[in-house]
């Protein structure tokens, strides 16, 4: 009998001290672009990092990678290149700890995030496909973003823009409608929808902290390592190169200009209108890399 209550009590004390498999959900959070140089922040706001993907991945527990998050010095290469071998040792040391884990990047950590998606397809201590999600906000080098204008290698603040890798991790990727980093026209020579695209440029900081609720599906696609990359937008109801002019004509006057813009700006967008050429990553292609979408927005004002 004291034997039999010995063993027992034993196993319950390793089955204790053991970890856990999967016992928790992290988000490990690559944040966008904060400095011009080291020291010397971007502009007057800060996304509140903690913040990132919360609200599509509702009850895990974020940890910031810690990288330069510079534009110049360091590079966005350089910075990136730091920030890939950051997370990748933060997504080994999750997994060893037995931890599910979602990877949510903004902006430049999004250009982290697909640099560690390629550096994965090849890594043999990779984590299995189904232990790591990634989500990637507003990637200004995602299809659709201003960086896929470029060809294919060209290098933009010293990082080279490329299309996503494939994976053999699944990838959700998030933007804002017209808004000018990750929704830059695919046809640049619409001059009206590259403006409203540049005024569109205040919306890049509100995609990391979006609804779900008022996303749209734009694509869903499988690649050849089995990772899906689903695709979502944020619609937007109001223009935003007319939303200086609701203050001084009312919106009823702007609403009006809208819905008479609002088709010759969408003419700018394969994603919208798939009739016509288009860029991808500097070669004009005919068929559209997004399937069309109604023009009636689902979210609610901006």
């Amino acid at each position: 009998m004291k034997l039999k209550l010995a063993l027992v009590t034993a196993a319950t004390a390793a089955a204790l001290s053991a970890p856990l498999a999967h016992a928790a959900t992290v988000r490990l959070v690559v944040p966008g672009t904060t400095y011009v140089v080291t020291g010397v922040k971007v502009g007057k706001g800060k996304v509140d990092d903690s913040q990132i993907g919360a609200n599509w991945l509702p009850g895990t527990t974020p940890e910031v990678v810690s990288y330069p998050e510079s534009a110049i010095y360091p590079s966005v290469g350089q910075s990136a290149a730091i920030g890939q071998q950051n997370l990748n040792a933060a997504i080994l040391k999750a997994y060893a700890e037995g931890d599910t884990i979602d990877v949510a990047g903004f902006s430049q950590g999004g250009i982290v995030v697909n640099d560690e998606e390629a550096y994965l397809a090849t890594d043999p201590s990779a984590p299995p496909a189904d232990a790591l999600t990634f989500y990637v906000f507003a990637n200004p080098f995602d299809p659709g973003g201003l960086g896929a204008l470029l060809p294919a290698g060209t290098k933009l603040l010293g990082a080279p823009v490329e299309p996503p890798p494939d994976s053999q991790y699944d990838t959700i990727v998030i933007y804002e409608q017209y808004e000018g980093f990750a929704n830059f026209p695919d046809r640049p020579w619409n001059l009206l929808a590259d403006a409203n695209a540049i005024a569109g440029l205040t919306e890049h900081t509100q995609t990391p902290t979006s609804l779900p609720s008022d996303a749209v599906e734009m694509s869903q696609t499988t690649d050849s390592r089995g990772g899906t990359t689903t695709t979502y937008m944020i619609p937007q109801t109001n223009l935003p190169l007319t939303e200086p002019l609701r203050q001084v004509l009312g919106a009823p006057v702007v609403n009006d200009l809208d819905n008479a813009l609002r088709p010759i700006i969408n003419r700018g967008y394969s994603e919208l209108d798939p009739q016509g050429p288009y860029i991808s990553y500097g070669h004009v292609e005919n068929v559209p890399i997004f399937k069309a979408v109604p023009n009636t927005p689902a979210k609610k004002g901006r």
